[in-house]
């Protein structure tokens, strides 16, 4: 059966609505996904408002998609139904950061050089923040998760990550 112009149209516009289709399921899915790997690799797991500092191993080991072998991690997976959660990341050391996620992975907070002098941050709801005088960032949803990423340079630094690590802390407000 030769293919005519009608055939070869119809066949492109069902590929780009199924291509179409299938971009939005994807971008729509992945975040969710994405998250619910990351709270029963964590919260569920270790529970919610506590800091779990990731072991120094390989990256397949590691509870996060994706991890890169030369960092650290602090991971703090909260859940603000309780009240305010305060994130506590003392002495950093150099090339650190800390950063909040939501439960759809919205980044609603990034810390890095100076801004992370202060040594800690309230997470806090919208209500939660006013009863606060709003002194507390107000999260995009009662899940999230903080990760305090910090540089290993060589294997020989994570004597000194583990010991910035006793000053890390996740817990109620």
């Amino acid at each position: 059966m030769p293919l005519n112009a009608r055939t070869i149209f119809r066949w492109a516009v069902f590929t780009a609505l199924a291509s179409a289709l299938i971009h939005v399921v994807v971008v729509a899915v992945m975040p969710w996904m994405a998250m619910k790997r990351v709270f029963a690799e964590t919260g569920d797991r270790f529970g919610y408002n506590r800091m779990i500092h990731a072991a120094p191993v390989d990256a397949a080991a590691r509870m996060l998609p994706r991890p890169a072998p030369d960092l650290a991690y602090s991971i703090c997976p909260f859940d603000l139904a309780a009240g305010p959660v305060r994130i506590v990341f003392g002495e950093t050391g150099d090339r650190a950061s800390v950063t909040a996620y939501g439960g759809d992975t919205e980044n609603f907070l990034t810390l890095t050089g100076a801004d992370l002098a202060a040594g800690e941050v309230t997470l806090a709801t919208e209500a939660q923040a006013a009863d606060l005088g709003g002194r507390a960032v107000v999260a995009p949803g009662e899940k999230g998760v903080v990760l305090i990423r910090r540089l290993v340079r060589r294997p020989a630094d994570w004597d000194s990550v583990e010991r910035e690590r006793d000053d890390i802390a996740c817990g109620p407000a």
